[in-house]
């Protein structure tokens, strides 16, 4: 209705006795309307209703374009995760001639969110210098107007936080708190700021007096911003509340009260775990870190219930923190924790892997060997670098191997010896073990078949070709064993039921090395039974193949001679 009006009185002559200024009153009319709706949109912006700030500030540039309504639309979509875009269209006003303190502040805020933006992705080479780029814009603009670009002090503190600033960013961070008294995030930067000063100071300033201000200064902000956020019933809620409580404990640290810091960790863990840098604060609280994790836990499940899975990351440190110890009385616990945290966080995979350690060291051999295998099956490399991370691990799995050896369970060893293979591939005794294994274990599910089971045959057969797979791998680096030879050749001979001159081949050469090695009299004690039984076996097993080999010939032989027969009949 105002353009509408406007527009008729453009196109009317004005009355003769009407007063000539006239038209400058409806114009003015217009504008305080356009600046009315952008102080309602930027009301509707703080609090974060954009979708009712985007249609003050819409209907704002209807009445008015100029770039002094137009800017808060900008301010606008960089608030709703749009800074790069923002920045080039600020970019082609420059080169139009758009200059002075609203493009300074719009620059400033579209570069501190593109800064953010990036610092969250990971950085970048240029950040450093664009988060300075952005200090001088918004002080430029703060200057000017500290009024009209108010919101400017909160993103200057963040700004100047990053540029690792904290004397700046406390003084912009309590410009923001007085101008917005119910800032949660003006206090927290307070708080950041005056613990960074704190720190700096507190082992070297001469002034205690400064340096325990600004410990108080800290501790009143933060304290100020825990009563102000309440009890947040929203998931960002709750994450700024564990923030709060993380500087909180960071301050303590620093304060060297360790026992407040454990209270305030455990606080911030309760709200937020993930929200928490738990490595750090292990490094942080020494001998209090349990105790931290153990309160986070217990503050956590009483908020929340057992069912949020939030707290899957605090459970995994509490189980590694319990197990690290190397206290036995707490090994139940440990497996507690890491049991409920691989069940509310399947990802945690290797979960498993000190499930399968805990169970280990409490004998519970085959609950360390299902353990180990649900780690395998979501992820075979992340169980490798476990257990290539611990020097101890490997020799662990082969007591396991031989302790499922001795009870006949085959495949259980043969996983575990695919695993060791695995962890030191240039081990030639861990493949002649897994091709040993994945025969036995192959030969115990051909027992369990049916004649026509063409699936399950199949299976076997694969089998075993995966376990002369794994003695050619021995041989390959151990091509002089005796033993190795010998058990590859039985592969052949007696479960593939193939290539019987290569098996006779390797028979032979596992006797002549078996005997040469014996006239050397350079084997051990423990080598020496292991070349005696080789030789045994190769000279039986060369003698039965040669035998089964003319059995078949002749039962050919008669097959023809009887089906020649029946020709002529």
């Amino acid at each position: 209705m105002l353009i509408e009006a406007l527009l008729a009185a453009l196109a009317n002559p004005v009355a003769p006795n009407a007063p000539a200024c006239a038209p400058f009153l409806v114009a003015s009319t217009v504008t305080q309307s356009a600046a009315e709706l952008v102080a309602s949109g930027r009301a509707h912006l703080e609090a974060g209703r954009f979708a009712e700030a985007r249609a003050d500030l819409e209907r704002a540039v209807a009445l008015d374009e100029s770039f002094a309504t137009s800017m808060w639309l900008l301010r606008l979509d960089v608030a709703e995760g749009r800074p790069e875009e923002v920045l080039g269209q600020l970019s082609r006003l420059r080169r139009d001639g758009q200059r002075g303190p609203d493009m300074d502040y719009s620059v400033g805020i579209a570069l501190a969110a593109q800064c953010e933006a990036d610092i969250a992705a990971g950085g970048g080479g240029q950040t450093g210098l664009m988060l300075q780029d952005a200090e001088g814009k918004l002080n430029a603009a703060l200057e000017t107007d500290p009024e009209r670009y108010g919101d400017a002090w909160l993103v200057l503190a963040r700004v100047t936080r990053n540029l690792g600033d904290s004397a700046g960013s406390l003084t912009a961070a309590s410009r923001a708190a007085e101008r917005d008294p119910s800032s949660i995030e003006a206090q927290e930067l307070i708080g950041r700021a005056a613990l960074g000063m704190f720190a700096a100071r507190a082992s070297e300033d001469p002034r205690p007096d400064e340096v325990s201000a600004y410990f108080d200064q800290a501790r009143t902000a933060l304290v100020h911003g825990l009563e102000l956020a309440g009890e947040p019933g929203d998931f960002a809620g709750q994450q700024r509340v564990a923030g709060l409580w993380n500087v909180l404990g960071d301050l303590h640290a620093w304060g060297g009260d360790l026992e407040a810091a454990r209270a305030a960790y455990g606080e911030a863990l309760g709200w937020d775990p993930n929200a928490v840098n738990i490595g750090q604060i292990r490094g942080t609280l020494g001998e209090h870190f349990i105790s931290a994790l153990e309160f986070g836990e217990e503050r956590f499940t009483a908020r929340f219930g057992e069912r949020d899975s939030r707290d899957a990351t605090l459970l995994w440190w509490l189980g590694w923190a319990l197990y690290a110890t190397g206290d036995r009385a707490r090994l139940d616990d440990a497996e507690a924790a890491f049991e409920a945290c691989v069940a509310k966080w399947p990802a945690y995979i290797n979960s498993w892997y000190w499930l399968g350690r805990i169970r280990y060291d409490q004998q519970d051999y085959g609950g360390s060997i299902a353990a180990l295998r649900e780690n395998w099956i979501a992820g075979r490399a992340d169980l490798v670098a476990s257990v290539s991370a611990d020097g101890l691990d490997p020799d662990r799995i082969e007591y396991m191997v031989g302790w499922c050896a001795q009870r006949d369970a085959f495949d259980d060893a043969a996983f575990l010896s695919e695993v060791l293979c695995e962890v030191r591939p240039q081990e030639p005794r861990f493949w002649n073990n897994l091709g040993l294994f994945l025969r036995d274990s192959t030969a115990q599910l051909a027992l369990t078949l049916e004649d026509d089971d063409e699936l399950g045959w199949s299976e076997v057969q694969a089998g075993y070709e995966r376990s002369f797979e794994a003695y050619d791998r021995a041989l390959q680096m151990v091509p002089d064993s005796p033993a190795f030879l010998n058990d590859a050749a039985v592969l052949l001979h007696y479960y593939l039921e193939r290539d019987y001159d290569k098996a006779l081949e390797m028979y032979a050469r596992a006797k002549d090395l078996a005997e040469q090695q014996l006239e050397s009299g350079k084997l051990s004690a423990d080598e020496r039974p292991i070349i005696e039984i080789a030789l045994r076996d190769a000279k039986n097993n060369s003698r039965l193949l040669r035998e089964k080999i003319e059995k078949e010939r002749k039962a050919a032989e008669e097959a023809d001679a009887a089906g020649a027969g029946s020709d002529q009949g």
